[in-house]
């Protein structure tokens, strides 16, 4: 948003200063955390030098997360600069006096659809939810209609991280049951153990990407449908047998045999999976409850109206149209305004003058204001 410093106060203080410090604490205890395996990689590279570097890459990767979400945190802590043109226009504003600033805001509508809701008596804001997922959350929860779209998005990736995770466990079912029954031939012993990581790294995406914070406005609703859980079902039962198939093909070659029978030799079965597992959904379980109080408690405060509020007059006066469109635009709008914020122009007056003889004639504008 643009800043136009204006003498009277609005009275806006900073609202991303408690998250902000979250997030900063959570960058703090993030950079302890990379900062602990790499000082253990001096001692490490004596002993195993492919295990000091898996040190040194998580300490890195750690450590330049935890910097940023605390460089972020610390950004969000600093004073919140609110001027005049805050909010931001609902359409793109052509007052004169606001051409720069009008170039840094991304308005949500158009002229043309205030007025459709201003005389149409309808809005167009709350949009009807598209996909199985998306229509089912909103079934559940009916209010989550009228909340603001980036909260409506938050719900949908939410829940259709929560309905993944379940297709995913049923999916690790079924390849499980593929690989154990001999199904995948041979090599379904080595097998299980893969799809165990890939499940484990499947969920820590699928609940990274619910939980991203966008910062920018969201202009759209999501869908969710369940295509992806179609693919996710068929993944798991097609994924084994074809690696079966096209491993049992590589095995007539003398060096992939080799290397599959270290492996099948090898601890690789002893792989546990569940602590990861176990960890994960407790932090799944844990964020859904903190994500479903919010959104409750955002809920409640929903009232949705449907009243207009509109006032319609006639005016009859014995003047020359020009003097008309002045006093409107000179006198009228120009003493509008509230805390000195100037008038947001969303339609622009062009009246259309239609002069004839002996004071006869028509003329017609329209003009879109809000003050």
């Amino acid at each position: 948003m643009a800043y136009d410093y204006g003498s009277e106060s609005l009275g806006i203080r900073n609202p991303f200063k408690a998250e902000g410090l979250l997030r900063a604490v959570r960058g703090l205890l993030v950079s302890l955390l990379g900062i602990y395996p790499l000082l253990q990689v001096v001692s490490l590279v004596q002993q195993d030098k492919t295990l000091a570097w898996i040190y040194a890459a998580v300490g890195f990767l750690l450590l330049a997360g935890g910097l940023k979400a605390l460089g972020s945190g610390i950004a969000q802590m600093m004073r919140f600069f609110v001027g005049r043109s805050v909010p931001t226009s609902l359409a793109p504003n052509f007052s004169k006096s606001e051409r720069e600033t009008a170039k840094l805001e991304q308005p949500h509508y158009k002229s043309i659809d205030l007025e459709e809701m201003l005389m149409g008596r309808k809005n167009k804001t709350f949009v009807e939810p598209e996909g199985f997922i998306s229509r089912m959350v909103h079934t559940l929860v009916p209010k989550l209609i009228f909340l603001p779209y980036p909260l409506r998005n938050l719900a949908q990736r939410f829940a259709g991280a929560l309905i993944a995770t379940a297709v995913a466990l049923v999916a690790y079912a079924l390849t499980a049951f593929v690989c154990l029954t001999g199904l995948a031939g041979e090599t379904g012993d080595i097998l299980l153990p893969f799809f165990s990581f890939v499940l484990v790294v499947y969920l820590i995406l699928s609940w990274r990407s619910a939980s991203t914070v966008y910062r920018k406005a969201e202009k759209s609703i999501e869908t969710q449908g369940n295509l992806k859980l179609a693919k996710i079902m068929a993944f798991a039962i097609l994924a084994p047998v074809l690696l079966g198939l096209a491993i049992n093909f590589l095995l007539q070659q003398r060096e992939v045999q080799n290397a599959i029978s270290d492996l099948q030799t090898s601890e690789l079965q002893s792989f546990a999976v569940m602590p990861q597992l176990l960890l994960v959904l407790l932090f799944t379980a844990m964020s859904g409850v903190f994500i479903f109080l919010l959104l409750k408690q955002r809920t409640a405060k929903v009232q949705a109206q449907t009243k207009v509020s509109e006032y319609r007059a006639n005016w009859q006066e014995n003047i020359h149209p020009r003097e008309l469109f002045v006093n409107i635009d000179n006198i009228v709008m120009a003493n509008r305004r509230y805390m000195e914020i100037p008038n947001r122009v969303y339609r622009e007056l062009t009246p259309n003058l239609n002069e004839q003889s002996e004071s006869k004639g028509d003329f017609n504008g329209e003009v879109m204001i809000e003050t």
